[in-house]
């Protein structure tokens, strides 16, 4: 993907008890492997899920929601991740883990 000119930044992250129950991963690979496309019609659902993240992990989570337009196509909505999360770096990795589950599961509409 060519990404242009991004957007808007909030935080995202999975449940800590998800996490929990998750091995060790390695966030770079999850990086390059687990970048979510989403519909408009998911932006809400994420956005509030992103806001009570952060609400709850405060300094702990450094993550990136980006609105980018793409080649030939609508503007798409991107989740990525710095991984700059302090203290615990598999925190990524849970989050983009719970991402791709639920739209492999229908819970989200994955572009």
């Amino acid at each position: 993907m060519r990404c242009k000119i991004p957007l808007i930044f909030v935080a995202f992250l999975s449940s800590n008890a998800f996490c929990a129950e998750l091995p060790m991963i390695d966030s770079d690979r999850y990086y390059q492997s687990t970048t979510a496309m989403f519909s408009d019609s998911t932006k809400k659902t994420i956005y509030d899920s992103c806001m009570q993240a952060e609400k709850s992990y405060g300094e702990k989570l450094k993550a990136k929601w980006a609105i980018v337009p793409e080649d030939a196509q609508a503007s798409c909505v991107t989740l990525m991740s710095s991984t700059m999360i302090t203290g615990n770096q598999s925190y990524f990795g849970c989050a983009a883990i719970a991402v791709g589950n639920a739209c492999m599961e229908g819970k989200m509409t994955c572009k």
